[in-house]
């Protein structure tokens, strides 16, 4: 408490005699201020950080970029300038995640560690019934899907096998995008304990080709099935945005 109250005294000495200081006097100070510093306060400032504080900024090139200077650079680009710099910053955000995520086809990106969705906000995402969605996915499979059940035998895998995978341990966290794992039913069994296991029921949406209200999978059958072993009423869903 006495540390606090030393340092509310001494932030009040500094703003009045910043208050004391003429225009050109605040001036020199902005270019003569330490490049980490703010130069009303006197605080030191991170590196990607401004001063939390006040206002004002160091005038120095090298110092952090404050958040009223970049509102101020911003104002005075023109519109092709905007759009420019908004396509840098969209590229550098998708090149950051990408290490730790992966894109679809419909621009939505998943974690690479959990599986969950990172941007759900993105997406008009809406409960659907679980039963109503697996009648319709388990009659297509029996008829016209060209690639039924992954070409695995003996499908769908029964609630013992799921719960005995979870109990061993024997969880697959890869995603099958490419369905790059046909004819191997222990790795999908091992896929729907992993979505059992860390399910979230906001973190797992189903893609459903268009319409939506034909309750057609298009993406997200192993977790349907995760769904079904939990006994969950509804699963969250999207249509698919691309054609």
């Amino acid at each position: 408490m006495e540390q606090r109250i030393k340092d509310i005294e001494e932030r009040s000495r500094k703003e009045a005699e910043w208050n004391d200081l003429t225009e050109e006097e605040r001036e020199r100070r902005r270019k003569s201020a330490n490049a980490n510093h703010c130069p009303k306060c006197d605080k030191q400032l991170s590196e990607r950080s401004s001063c939390p504080m006040c206002f004002e900024f160091p005038k120095n090139p090298n110092a952090p970029m404050h958040k009223v200077k970049r509102i101020l650079e911003w104002a005075s680009m023109t519109d092709l300038e905007r759009r420019a710099r908004e396509a840098e910053i969209l590229a550098m955000r998708e090149r950051n995640r990408s290490e730790w995520a992966i894109k679809d086809e419909d621009g939505v990106w998943w974690r690479k560690d959990n599986g969950m969705i990172v941007n759900p906000e993105d997406l008009a995402i809406q409960p659907l019934p679980v039963s109503e969605v697996w009648a319709v996915y388990h009659r297509r499979q029996q008829t016209t899907d060209p690639c039924p059940w992954w070409r695995c035998e003996d499908m769908p895998p029964r609630p013992e096998e799921i719960q005995k995978a979870l109990d061993e341990g024997r969880l697959q966290s890869e995603r099958n995008d490419l369905n790059q794992h046909l004819g191997e039913r222990e790795w999908h069994i091992q896929r729907i304990a992993h979505l059992v296991k860390n399910w979230h029921d906001e973190g797992y949406p189903v893609c459903m080709k268009k319409p939506i209200s034909k309750m057609d999978v298009y993406n997200g059958a192993h977790r349907l099935l995760a769904a079904r072993h939990l006994k969950k009423d509804t699963i969250q869903a999207y249509e698919k945005v691309a054609p």
